[in-house]
């Protein structure tokens, strides 16, 4: 059989071929093993790419593929994508709403209502036991592009009353003009 295409079924402990002492090279080696979690899997295909690369030596690029290790990595990148973003997005909307109500201040007391309820929804998901995942962390863009679009429409409504109200009295108009 060549070397190249030997299977080497994994169980508790890796078990490999003496590969490194043949003579011939090893172009591609299948080794299969049992479906676990992803964070499992990257653990593993990165302890597998450090393993090879230390003893098929410098000139060797050894990268672990298939559909789960990519799947995986995938998800990864586009999970920290939308964390980076959605953080970006927060301090932009933060900005815009201080420049809207002139007023940096307004800007970021008007982020602590918008962001209690994605923090509220993340919070009862993780007590429920759902994971994060790319398409459970879009819940929370949405909540969050919902919310600023009434806390705008609010805190502009309020800025516009008349000065000579109350805080209080200004917050009953506000309610029945935009609530």
């Amino acid at each position: 059989t060549n070397q190249s295409e030997q299977v080497v079924s994994l169980g508790a402990t890796m078990l490999l071929p003496n590969f490194f002492s043949s003579t011939q090279p090893v172009e591609r080696l299948t080794i299969l093993i049992k479906t676990i979690s992803s964070e499992a899997t990257l653990t593993i295909a990165g302890e597998m790419e450090d393993f090879f690369q230390s003893h098929l030596g410098a000139s060797a690029t050894p990268y672990v593929t298939g559909s789960v290790p990519l799947y995986t990595r995938g998800q990864k990148e586009l999970f920290s994508s939308i964390l980076q973003s959605f953080s970006v997005a927060v301090l932009a909307i933060a900005l815009l709403i201080g420049l809207l109500l002139r007023s940096v201040k307004m800007g970021i007391i008007a982020m602590v209502p918008n962001l209690l309820p994605v923090v509220l929804v993340i919070s009862v998901m993780g007590w429920f036991g759902i994971p994060l995942s790319v398409a459970t962390i879009t819940v929370a863009s949405i909540i969050f592009g919902v919310v600023v679009d009434d806390t705008i429409h609010f805190l502009y409504g309020y800025q516009n009353q008349d000065t000579r109200l109350t805080p209080r009295q200004r917050l009953d108009h506000v309610f029945k003009q935009v609530g």
